[in-house]
């Protein structure tokens, strides 16, 4: 789907609905209370471009998010 220097974002290989998804931080980190302010940022700035590419391709009525 998209990668920077952080993150990357992936389709989900079991998806729960369509266009699940995973945004994955390239640094292993325990949980996001680990992630630098700058992994933080990428992964809410992928969460944006991974919404777009969903909406795009298959106009969701919502979404959800996990953590």
């Amino acid at each position: 789907m998209f990668e920077d220097e952080l993150v990357f974002a992936i389709p989900d290989a079991h998806p729960i609905s369509i266009g699940h998804s995973l945004i994955i931080t390239k640094r292993h980190i325990k949980s996001i209370f680990n992630s630098t302010q700058d992994e933080r940022n990428a992964i809410f700035s992928g969460l944006e471009k991974t919404k777009s590419l969903i909406k795009k391709e298959f106009k969701p009525d919502g979404y959800n998010i996990g953590i």
